[in-house]
C-alpha cells in the first residue's frame, strides 16, 4: 500500500542525498527500480537525525554495479554473496542491495537469491518499521504497515516473530536495542514471547556481531530498557556468557551517562562498566 509520505508535521520531502539521486537515475534509464530503504526512511519519518543511506534496485547486482561503473561511479563488492555493493563518489557512499529472498537460513547467515518482487523483498525484513521505501518520485512505499506501527509506538517482527528470529538470532538483540527509540506503547507480545523461547539461539552468533551490536544498544539513550529487555528474556546469558546487574544501571545513571557523553563512544563502555559484575570482565572479554 502507498500512504502519506510524512509521518512528522514538516512539509519537506525525504532529502535525497546526490549519489542517491544519480542512482535513481541510472538505474532508471537502464529500466530497473531502485528505491532508498529502511533505516533512513524510518528515522525521516519520525522526525530522526537521517544516518547512512541504504538503497535496494530490483535488478540482480552484477548488472546494476556494471552500469554503475560505466557511468563513472566507484563501485565496491562488500558483499556481492549477500547482494549488496558500496557506492562511492565525491566523498559520499552507501550500500545498494538487490531486491532478494533468503532460500537458507541457519541463525546465523542466510543464503540469498535474487527477486524483482519487492513484497518479497519486504516480508524479509526483520521489523515493519524497516520495511519502508521511498522511490525515485518521493513516494513512501510501505507495504506492510510500518507507518502506522511507528505512529502507535508499535515494534514488531515482520510476520511471525518466531520464524524471523530463527532465521537470524542476532534479531533479538536489534529487538531489545530498537524498542528504547521505537517501542513507546511498550514490548509486543509475539517478539517477547519469541525473544524467551528463542534466546538461547543466541549463544550461536560469533562475539564480533554481539560486540558490534551490543556497542550500539548501550551507546543509546534509553540504554537502561534495552539492558533489562536482555536480562529479563535469558538473552545475557545465553549472548554475553554472563548475568547482567541490569538492576545498576538506573534511569538516572543512564541520564547521568548521556549528559557526559552522549552518544559518543566511550558512552557504551561505562553502561557496559555499570552493568558486569566483578570477575565477569574476563569472560565477557574472551566472549
Amino acid at each position: 500500500m502507498v500512504t502519506d509520505r510524512h509521518h512528522n508535521s514538516t512539509a519537506d520531502p525525504f532529502p535525497v542525498p546526490p549519489l542517491a539521486a544519480r542512482i535513481f537515475a541510472i538505474a532508471g534509464a537502464a529500466g530497473h527500480e531502485a528505491r532508498i530503504v529502511g533505516g533512513a526512511v524510518r528515522d525521516w519519518l519520525a522526525g530522526h537525525k537521517i544516518g547512512d543511506i541504504d538503497m535496494a534496485v530490483a535488478a540482480p547486482i552484477d548488472n546494476v554495479a556494471a552500469l554503475l561503473r560505466d557511468a563513472g561511479l566507484k563501485v565496491i563488492d562488500t558483499g556481492l554473496d549477500h547482494g549488496t555493493v558500496t557506492v562511492v563518489e565525491d566523498g559520499q557512499h552507501l550500500e545498494l542491495t538487490q531486491t532478494r529472498i533468503d532460500v537458507e537460513t541457519d541463525g546465523r547467515h542466510a543464503v540469498v537469491a535474487f527477486s524483482d518482487d519487492w513484497a518479497a523483498d519486504a516480508a524479509r525484513r526483520d521489523f515493519t518499521i524497516n520495511a519502508l521505501y521511498i522511490d525515485s518520485a518521493g513516494q513512501l512505499e510501505d507495504p506492510l504497515g510500518g507507518q502506522a506501527d511507528l505512529d502507535a509506538g508499535i515494534l514488531r517482527f515482520v510476520g511471525t516473530a518466531r520464524q524471523r528470529v530463527e532465521e537470524d538470532a542476532l534479531r533479538m538483540l536489534r529487538y531489545c536495542r530498537f524498542l528504547p527509540r521505537f517501542g513507546g506503547a511498550g514490548t509486543d507480545d509475539a517478539a517477547l514471547a519469541a525473544l524467551r523461547e528463542q534466546a538461547g539461539r543466541a549463544a550461536g552468533l560469533s562475539g564480533e556481531r554481539i560486540a558490534s551490536e551490543m556497542s550500539r544498544l548501550l551507546s543509546g539513550r534509553g540504554a537502561a530498557v534495552a539492558v533489562g529487555l536482555l536480562q529479563d528474556t535469558g538473552l545475557a546469558g545465553a549472548a554475553l556468557g554472563v548475568t547482567l546487574q541490569s538492576g545498576r544501571l538506573t534511569p538516572e545513571k543512564d541520564q547521568a551517562v548521556a549528559a557526559v557523553f552522549g552518544d559518543d563512544h566511550p558512552a557504551w563502555l561505562v553502561r557496559l562498566a555499570v552493568i558486569t559484575r566483578p570477575g565477569d570482565a574476563a569472560g565477557l572479554a574472551v566472549r
